[in-house]
């Protein structure tokens, strides 16, 4: 489970796959396990991601992953709106790699994250899945065509080398 660094969690509204963060400025999330494999879609805000000794800024309106096993600290330098989609089955994402290309995926062993800009049809799904999250319009039908839809919509409109530095596949 990820804890908050003070009695003020984050606010959250979770969901099988998807969760959606509200961050305050100056909150702290310690992951511990609950987000890997995990795609964050920032909607709005500025995080700072600090894994091991690297540290990472993102902005508004981009995405990045955590691998599986790396464990991070995620701090809002501004107030935030996050989409998670957790446990994300990579096999759709490192079917349009070679073999060669998928040995040297970094496992955690590595602490690198890469971000990469939101286009519009990705905006307007993390905004369509925050209103179903909010309203409570999810069910099991929906989210699974919601996790199919999401990895179609990063498929068509990333190329294979900005995938490839999301993902990071070398």
């Amino acid at each position: 489970m990820y804890q908050a660094n003070d009695s003020n969690k984050c606010m959250e509204k979770k969901t099988l796959r998807f969760n959606y963060l509200t961050l305050k400025k100056d909150e702290l999330i310690i992951d511990d396990g609950d987000f890997s494999n995990s795609l964050f879609f920032l909607k709005e805000g500025k995080l700072a991601i600090r894994c091991e000794a690297n540290e990472v800024s993102v902005n508004s309106e981009e995405m990045f992953f955590l691998p599986q096993n790396m464990r991070c600290e995620i701090k809002a330098l501004e107030k935030s709106q996050i989409l998670v989609y957790n446990n994300l089955d990579l096999s759709e994402i490192y079917s349009l790699f070679s073999d060669d290309e998928l040995k040297n995926i970094n496992d955690g062993g590595a602490s690198i994250i890469n971000s990469l800009k939101m286009v519009g049809s990705i905006v307007r799904f993390v905004n369509l899945m925050i209103l179903y999250i909010e309203d409570d319009l999810l069910n099991e039908y929906i989210l699974t065509i919601k996790q199919r839809e999401v990895l179609i919509l990063i498929q068509q409109l990333y190329t294979k080398e900005q995938l490839s530095s999301l993902f990071n596949i070398k």
